[in-house]
Formats: C-alpha cells, sequence, structure tokens
C-alpha cells in the first residue's frame, strides 16, 4: 500500500494505491511508526498497519532520544501551530517543511521524571497499538482459518485450537 493522507485518514479504500516497488527503510512506515502528514490536513498518526510505501506528503517521525508516546503527543500538541505555517503558506495547499518542526518549543523534562513517567505512560501507549492493530490479527487469521477449513486442510477441532492459542 501507498500511504498518503487519505489512508491516514480513513484507511485504505477504493482509491488506495498498491505497488511492489522497493524502497529504502527510511520511506517505509511500519506498524507501529509515527508519521506526519505534512500538506493539506497536517496531521500525525501512528501507523497500525502492516508495511507500507510512504507518500511524498508525509514523512516518518524518528526521534532516539525520547520515548516514542513523548513525541507523538507533543506534536500533537503542536499541530496548530504548524497550521498557522501552512495557513500563511498556503496558495492552493498549506504545508510545512521539517524545518518548522524545528520551531516549536518543546520543554524536556529531567531525565528521571521522563523515565518515571515512561515508566507509566510507555505500556498504556503500547496497548493502545496492540488494540489499534488486534482486528487486523483477527481477520487476517479468520482469512487463514477459513481458506484451510473450505480447502480440507484444517479441521474444524484444529481451527478452535488455533483460535485459541491467538488469544482470540
Amino acid at each position: 500500500m501507498v500511504i498518503r493522507i487519505a489512508e491516514l485518514n480513513s484507511g485504505p479504500g477504493p482509491s488506495t494505491v498498491y505497488t511492489e516497488a522497493d524502497a529504502p527503510p527510511a520511506h517505509i512506515a511500519q506498524p507501529g511508526d509515527l508519521l506526519f502528514a505534512w500538506s493539506g490536513s497536517l496531521g500525525i498518526y501512528r501507523w497500525w498497519r502492516d508495511d507500507a510505501l510512504i507518500n511524498q506528503h508525509v514523512f516518518k517521525v524518528v526521534c532516539e532520544r525520547l520515548p516514542q508516546w513523548f513525541v507523538h503527543w507533543h506534536l500533537r500538541e503542536a499541530l496548530p501551530f504548524f497550521q498557522s505555517i501552512a495557513a500563511e503558506k498556503a496558495t492552493t495547499m498549506g504545508h510545512i517543511k521539517r524545518e518548522h518542526l524545528a520551531q516549536w518549543d518543546l520543554a524536556i523534562p529531567s531525565r528521571g521524571l521522563l523515565q518515571a513517567a515512561d515508566r507509566i505512560l510507555g505500556p498504556r501507549y503500547n496497548r493502545i497499538f496492540e488494540n489499534e492493530r488486534e482486528p487486523l490479527v483477527l481477520a487476517d487469521l479468520g482469512v487463514l482459518l477459513l481458506a484451510g477449513l473450505l480447502s480440507g486442510e484444517i479441521r474444524v477441532r484444529e481451527a478452535e485450537k488455533l483460535v485459541e492459542q491467538a488469544g482470540a
């Protein structure tokens, strides 16, 4: 799948583009990556679908010094600031550049406070992600089980055991 702003807002649809093109890792979104739509309707998203190619109107946010939940929520807080920059530059469609991210003043707590917050908020943030991905995992399991049952490769009792093992 090619991730465009439409896929970020609504998920795959009839106009979704798919490709087999190879791309460097920087241009591939993996489950859990933060993505920033920098043109049109600016937004910050955590990608929860399978690996996909990032369109030119979206960039991956990578910060190795701060927990992802911290970066995610501060970018959400900063959206009105970025939207004002985009509105000032709009001719047909407003946008921002990577350099505008550095213009947002971000107060970073002490290492100890951040670590204490991460112990509490990190697992909750990760659980939200797991909940977002769960429908995809269950749908894939359902497709595999149905195909196996219809082809006779799996018996009903085996399918029940597989579902139990998957925790569904």
